[in-house]
């Protein structure tokens, strides 16, 4: 009897200890699941972060690269991106709020990147001082060089060497030159859309409509070419590569695609295979690519072949400001 009961006690007592040592288990890992689970929580409610560029890398200047205005999904404001022509190695240019200061609180669509890639020109607005500052900033020094205050809208354009900024303010334009840190405003007024200097270090062409104008650095008119079947191309958008060999005009389901070296000639004018609703595109210098945003991405629309190829899938605002770092 005695021997019977004590087993009984005994088999109790490794019952209680088993009992407890799963409770302790059950408990410790309740404690971890939930550690994992607030972890992950952390995790998802993290600000995504975007590698900077480095302007000190040589590899940085050997691909051609997009360059655009983007608000990323769980961001307040827009910022400068850039990325391989392929999609690959997204890079924000600068982070925005250096780029802000005092009552500006708005950056501005439209900038402009030297060729060397050291500078962006750039326009802030301020809604409640009703103004809109033209600025240059040194992406290197992040030092903030300002141009000038005004209503007018804005436009910039580089020289081809990078060593001067064309800028239109109070309706004219003026030269800033990165050397010398001088402003010069330029003697004749003229006005056309997509200005672009040319590789000869002395000559601007822009669209007109009718076709193109070419001026000095001093705002001279030298020349124009007009161009065929113009009435039906009134209005569409239009881009001139960077060497001023072609411009390319594009509407929501039509192109039209004119050299303008030596005698101007339509070289290509087909049917776009889906209609667009973007007004904002690049072509490329060679003439047979156009990249554009496509609802909250980015497409690269094909001259030879006349496909799309998706280049970037967004996920934020849509992208705008466009153009090819060469």
């Amino acid at each position: 009897m005695n021997k019977h009961f004590n087993f009984l006690i005994l088999f109790s007592l490794v019952l209680f200890t088993t009992s407890c040592d799963s409770s302790s288990e059950k408990t410790e890992s309740s404690k971890e699941s939930s550690a994992v689970s607030s972890k992950l929580v952390e995790i998802k409610a993290q600000k995504k972060e975007f590698l900077l560029e480095d302007l000190n890398d040589p590899e940085f200047y050997i691909h051609e690269r997009l360059q655009f205005v983007w608000k990323p999904k769980g961001e307040k404001t827009v910022s400068v991106w850039t990325m391989n022509l392929d999609g690959t190695d997204l890079r924000r240019v600068i982070e925005p709020e250096k780029m802000l200061y005092d009552d500006v609180e708005h950056l501005n669509s439209t900038i402009k990147r030297s060729p060397n890639r050291r500078y962006l020109a750039y326009a802030n607005f301020s809604l409640t001082l009703g103004k809109s500052d033209k600025n240059i900033i040194d992406l290197k020094t992040k030092e903030i060089i300002k141009l000038g205050s005004d209503s007018s809208g804005s436009v910039f354009f580089w020289s081809y060497d990078g060593k001067q900024l064309f800028f239109l303010k109070r309706f004219k334009f003026h030269s800033y030159n990165i050397e010398t840190k001088k402003i010069t405003t330029l003697s004749k007024r003229f006005y056309a859309q997509g200005l672009t200097a040319l590789l000869d270090g002395k000559t601007i062409i822009g669209y007109t409509g009718k076709g193109v104008a070419y001026y000095d650095y001093d705002g001279k008119y030298l020349n124009s070419v007009n161009l065929k079947r113009v009435k039906e191309q009134v209005g569409n958008i239009k881009s001139i590569t960077t060497t001023g060999s072609h411009i390319l005009h594009i509407n929501s389901s039509k192109y039209w695609l004119h050299e303008l070296i030596n005698t101007p000639t339509l070289v290509k004018s087909a049917n776009i295979p889906s209609p667009i609703n973007s007004s904002i595109f690049v072509m490329h210098d060679d003439s047979n690519s156009v990249y554009m945003p496509l609802r909250w991405g980015i497409v690269r629309f094909d001259l030879k072949n006349n496909n799309f190829y998706k280049v970037y899938d967004g996920n934020g605002s849509r992208i705008g400001n466009f153009s090819i770092l060469y």
